[in-house]
């Protein structure tokens, strides 16, 4: 303890902020870097995991296996960084869903529960490589999927059978600078609206890049509506298909572009029988300049080449 009240300071600690515990902050800052990440607290006959656990966020292995566990909390999702959960031996008699949030697991062993089945939601675990299931009720389904294609085909089972959610809530829209902007029935006649949407060409949109999503939700023939339906919605005079500038000013009839980053993600295939066909009957024209090494290529494989498409009302 260091000297107070005017007394006497520690020998040997002059100038050295000391706490009540005689720990130097140097000691203390030391303390904040955490040295471990494996928590074995199994075969203790728990019936319950402590919300305090749920801190240790830190934490890259959980062992609390040959306990008394009926459940496990949904706050476990907080342990984002566990790559390996050991929760044999309890009396699980299901798994929150919320356990595919933790998308970074290597191994999940829930041998020898009361499982009877398992949440669709497991299917985000992308990066599993060993589930262990035996010793549980589950269906045969279950069963007979990871003795014949092993975990990676449970996971992708699980994927797929994910239910549609509910759709994300309208955009938030950022108002720049609003005192300076006139009302929208006082603007000058060359005002335009300008829309940038990076579609994600059906060539990108693979398992390998997009692991947790369901092979149903990457289809093209499932996102293309759902992506025209919006580009529709907000009714941009000018539509880019994909260009993502950076440093770029509108002047009143006239867009500058200072630097651009071009991202180019619709294929030419996609362009001619889709989007050119069903936009001309809103009154929209367009263009589409594919990569420079469709030039090099043959009809068909040109067909597959990906560029940026840029349409326009032709009413304005």
């Amino acid at each position: 303890m260091n000297g107070g009240g005017g007394g006497p300071a520690t020998p040997g600690l002059e100038g050295n902020p000391v706490g009540l515990t005689g720990q130097s902050a140097k000691d203390s800052e030391k303390e904040k870097k955490q040295t471990w990440t494996t928590l074995d607290i199994g075969g203790m006959h728990l019936k319950n995991l402590s919300p305090e656990l749920f801190r240790y966020a830190f934490l890259t292995t959980l062992y609390i296996p040959h306990n008394a566990l009926s459940e496990l909390p949904t706050a476990i999702s907080k342990l984002t960084h566990l790559t390996h959960l050991d929760a044999s031996s309890n009396k699980l008699t299901s798994v929150p869903p919320q356990l595919g949030l933790l998308t970074r697991l290597r191994e999940l062993y829930l041998f020898d529960n009361h499982l009877t089945s398992l949440p669709p939601q497991l299917g985000t675990l992308h990066l599993l490589d060993t589930l262990g299931i035996e010793g549980n009720p589950l269906p045969d389904t279950l069963r007979s999927l990871i003795e014949k294609d092993g975990t990676s085909g449970l996971i992708s089972y699980l994927r797929d059978s994910c239910p549609v959610q509910d759709p994300p809530p309208e955009r938030p829209w950022l108002t720049i600078e609003p005192d300076a902007l006139p009302q929208p029935d006082k603007r000058p006649e060359e005002t335009f609206s300008l829309m940038c949407y990076n579609i994600l060409c059906d060539r990108y949109a693979t398992p390998q890049l997009y692991g947790y999503t369901p092979s149903w939700a990457l289809s093209w023939e499932y996102r293309k509506e759902l992506i025209l339906q919006e580009v529709l919605l907000y009714g941009s005079d000018i539509i880019c298909l994909q260009v993502s500038s950076r440093y770029f000013s509108i002047t009143r009839i006239s867009l500058i572009v200072r630097k651009i980053r071009v991202s180019q993600e619709v294929d030419t295939e996609s362009y001619e029988n889709y989007f050119a066909e069903l936009l001309s009957s809103h009154d929209y024209d367009g263009v589409h300049y594919p990569k420079s090494r469709a030039r090099t290529m043959s009809g068909d494989e040109r067909r597959g080449v990906d560029g940026c498409a840029t349409f326009f009302k032709n009413t304005k």
